[in-house]
């Protein structure tokens, strides 16, 4: 036997040990009901492409999140970690995948530790090629899957980072959310993207090469582990980060402004603490994948990011409170004294206002303009919020240590339900999907 053959005579058992088909199960090109999971063009036809979810109580969201991947994947090529949930989450998913594909775990451990090991338990011994890491409460639209396994066409790149959008739940939070990733995926993240300078590829959607991703070591003590992620990519030298916005997927954000503050300070804080970890923004030469010197883009270009806004917030705020105090500001900054403040304070806020529109009429809701005054308050808001998570950071580096169980508490967002876009196929009585599920 020849070693290829060999070599992939044992990925085949592993896949069948780690991940079989139920019988009865509908297989790769049977045509009955099956999604059409031929590659496009330009990747390998041999690609073989996973999907990983990790899920704590998303019984809500996630049978949604499931039918849209069925869409572009078989089944048995979609796998969940269920993180202990409490709410029938695994029993849900269970009626779409077959039952060897959810992993149930007893003990809440996570997301980091739950996609880790999953990882390592089941999709690298599998031999996938590429895995996508999704939130259980995202959809992907259909193109998804062609759109980022033809960016990994090229070599080059170790991740395809979708482009997030917010679920249109016509609340001031997702029209906030929808104005932002907006503004910054239309400018930063095409910007980051041509300076191979993407500080994170969004935990929510992301396609991955499995040959870079297994090279990167987790690390739990992250409050998020999409940041880690990317930024360990770019200093191991294992590929680019590259920016897919035809890769299109919808997410669900908080609905209170209490869940908004606790997420946008998890997500602050995680961002600093890679910051400080990985001295992001600090190592603007530094030494190639080859030995020789070379100017690092994903330093140069997240320190200007990261000065800029610090400078437009700080600014911001400074002028909201020498308004509200009566004093007298510096006359080297503010030449024309505090007859001069509102005109800087109006100035600022129209920059901001104008950022809105053009968000409203790219994103369709025209609406949106009717809360700008709304929206720019939530920018300041995530602002301070996200001065006080560097503090934390500064204080404490990282959050408390996981206790000794190995287990760290993973407390979802409240979750609205997601419309399905039909029934749940049903199940026989050995647990497996009728053909209903790859649909």
């Amino acid at each position: 036997m020849a070693p290829d053959d060999a070599v992939r005579g044992r990925a085949q058992a592993d896949r069948r040990r780690h991940c079989p088909t139920p019988r009865g199960a509908p297989r790769r090109g049977d045509q009955r009901g099956v999604p059409d999971v031929s590659p496009p063009a330009g990747v390998p036809p041999r690609t073989r492409a996973a999907v990983l979810i990790a899920a704590h109580n998303e019984y809500p969201t996630i049978a949604a999140t499931i039918e849209s991947v069925l869409a572009a994947y078989a089944p048995q090529d979609v796998f969940v970690f269920d993180d202990a949930s409490t709410d029938g989450t695994a029993d849900l998913v269970e009626r779409y995948l077959p039952s060897s594909n959810v992993i149930r775990h007893p003990i809440n451990v996570g997301k980091s530790r739950g996609l880790e090991y999953a990882l390592t338990h089941v999709v690298y011994p599998a031999a996938y090629e590429f895995v996508t890491i999704l939130d259980a409460d995202t959809t992907m639209e259909p193109e998804y899957r062609g759109r980022a396994l033809t960016a990994l066409a090229d070599e080059r790149v170790a991740c395809a980072a979708g482009q997030v959008k917010s679920r249109p739940d016509n609340n001031l939070i997702s029209v906030y959310r929808a104005c932002l990733y907006f503004i910054w995926q239309a400018l930063f993240k095409r910007l980051q993207s041509a300076f191979d300078a993407i500080a994170i590829a969004p935990g929510c959607s992301s396609t991955w090469r499995v040959s870079a991703l297994r090279q990167v070591r987790f690390d739990h003590r992250m409050s998020t582990e999409d940041f880690h992620l990317s930024i360990a990519t770019h200093r191991q030298h294992l590929g680019r980060i590259k920016y897919v916005a035809g890769a299109v997927v919808w997410t669900q954000d908080p609905h209170t402004v209490r869940a908004f503050l606790r997420q946008t300070y998890r997500w602050d804080r995680a961002w600093w603490e890679v910051v400080r970890a990985h001295r992001v923004g600090l190592l603007w030469v530094r030494r190639g994948p080859r030995g020789g010197l070379s100017m690092s883009g994903l330093d140069i270009v997240n320190a200007l990011v990261i000065l800029s806004m610090l400078v437009f917030f700080l600014r911001l705020t400074a002028l909201l409170v020498l308004l509200a105090l009566p004093v007298e500001p510096p006359a080297m900054l503010y030449p024309g004294g505090r007859e001069s403040l509102p005109l800087h304070l109006g100035m600022q806020t129209a920059l901001m206002i104008a950022a809105v529109m053009v968000a409203a009429i790219a994103t369709g809701r025209l609406w949106m303009v009717a809360l700008a005054p709304a929206i720019v308050g939530l920018m300041l808001l995530e602002f301070l919020n996200s001065l006080r998570a560097l503090a934390s950071v500064i204080r404490h580096t990282f959050p408390r240590r996981p206790s000794d169980d190995g287990s760290s508490a993973w407390v979802s967002p409240d979750r609205l339900a997601i419309a399905s876009a039909r029934r749940a196929p049903r199940v026989g009585a050995a647990g497996e999907a009728s053909r209903g599920n790859a649909a």
